[in-house]
């Protein structure tokens, strides 16, 4: 009937980064079964379910963001549920200092290369 259906990408790249990221922040023991549980609501309030023929999953272009949020609710699930062995002040700060960022240093040819004395 022209509507049109979005499909996501799979869960998987959505919870696993966030759910590694929150609790080695906080430096959790082991995972729970909350943090899991915190880790698929953070995915889903990702996603506008009122929005006909909406994905079921995020789009691939909020990755990072829903990586995000999905490591902060995993990181206060672990405080919650005292395996957190890290008492941090603010975690949002936290995670975001812990993300990697895709930040490459300059790399400068050079015209002549020195040749060791031993490999002539």
């Amino acid at each position: 009937n022209g509507t049109k259906f979005e499909i996501g990408q799979a869960n998987n790249a959505f919870v696993f980064p966030g759910l590694g990221l929150g609790a080695i922040v906080v430096k959790a023991k082991r995972i729970t079964p909350s943090m899991f549980t915190a880790a698929a609501d953070s995915v889903a309030n990702a996603v506008d379910s009122n929005e006909l023929g909406g994905a079921l999953l995020p789009h691939i272009q909020k990755l990072r963001d829903v990586s995000f949020a999905v490591a902060v609710a995993v990181a206060k699930a672990a405080i919650q549920d005292q395996v957190a062995q890290a008492h941090i002040s603010d975690i949002e700060q936290a995670i975001r200092d812990a993300m990697w960022k895709p930040e490459y240093v300059r790399v400068k040819a050079v015209e002549s290369v020195i040749q060791h004395p031993h490999n002539p």
